[in-house]
């Protein structure tokens, strides 16, 4: 008999496992960005929940991708993500695009816990390439991009929502709390494993360190 039971909570298990998986929830917004120009770039984003999660909870995030047209260009551009690589900033200048994300979840230990834990990608002729943050050594960026569709609750509410320049600025502050990163701060990004736990430094304008 209790090998019955066992069997059949077992198989209960899995078929919730293939529920969840089956009905992963999507969201889908665009979002009006400002570059340090002035400029305005439309995101058109896309996040999924398939990640992991406590048995009768709803999934985390997983993957997710953004994508938009190149002010000068008209080129599409895309960038494709995971849960543990998250947007921070889209800097278009000089003919050169990057974007700046954060590290979160494994990532920062599969990073060797860098510092500060953020990284940096550049677009080219064959796509994405990551490259030294400290090529923004001197430089003070304000967070411009939605990092995580929670930092907007209406998004998890409304599909296919447009938020508009305002908008965008009023909820993309999850990590900077609508501080500037001040890679003046910066000298060297280090990588050390030990004592890898927050509050980590985010290099914030007028704040030392970010729980």
């Amino acid at each position: 008999m209790k090998r019955v039971l066992v069997t059949v909570r077992i198989c209960t298990y899995i078929a919730l496992l293939t529920m969840t998986s089956a009905c992963t929830k999507k969201v889908d917004w665009s979002e009006d960005v400002q570059l340090a120009d002035g400029r305005v770039v439309t995101l058109t984003r896309h996040q999924e929940f398939g990640g992991p999660h406590e048995l009768f909870q709803p999934p985390t995030e997983s993957v997710g991708w953004l994508e938009f047209k190149h002010p000068d260009t008209g080129q599409k551009i895309r960038w494709d993500f995971t849960r543990d690589l998250r947007p921070v900033a889209l800097l278009i200048e000089h003919n050169t695009t990057r974007l700046l994300v954060v590290l979160e979840y494994g990532a920062i230990f599969r990073r060797h816990c860098p510092s500060p834990p953020f990284l940096l990608y550049q677009y080219g002729e064959h796509g994405w390439k990551e490259e030294p943050i400290e090529n923004l050594r001197g430089q003070k960026i304000r967070q411009n991009v939605i990092s995580t569709p929670f930092d907007a609750e209406e998004i998890m509410k409304t599909d296919n929502l447009h938020l508009n320049v305002q908008h965008t600025m009023q909820r993309a502050n999850g990590y900077t709390h609508g501080h500037r990163i001040d890679f003046g701060k910066l000298t060297t990004q280090t990588f050390e494993m030990r004592g890898c736990s927050p509050p980590f430094n985010y290099l914030l304008e007028n704040q030392e360190t970010m729980q």
